[in-house]
């Protein structure tokens, strides 16, 4: 996958990287989801550009109980998750 902004594809799903990413990082089967094509969509573009490293912080807004994401990033310094609510009156 070398494009980092595009529509869900399933021939995303048979991309070495896709599947690489599928069984090493989220160790999950393969199945055409959009939740987890993000997920793997996610780690390819922090890992190509190197954010990924254990000197690395991140933050999350708004992401809720991604368990996949969160597991593959443990290997992180820090990883700081913080849900968002918006409220309009």
């Amino acid at each position: 996958m070398n494009k980092l902004s595009k529509i869900c594809d399933g021939a995303d799903w048979f991309d070495p990287e896709f599947q690489k990413v599928l069984n090493e990082e989220l160790q999950e089967p393969a199945r055409f989801h959009r939740k987890q094509w993000e997920f793997v969509t996610i780690f390819l573009t922090l890992q190509k550009y190197g954010m990924l490293k254990a000197d690395k912080l991140g933050l999350s807004l708004g992401g809720g109980n991604e368990a996949p994401l969160l597991l593959s990033f443990l290997s992180s310094q820090a990883l700081y998750l913080h849900k968002v609510f918006l409220l309009y009156v």
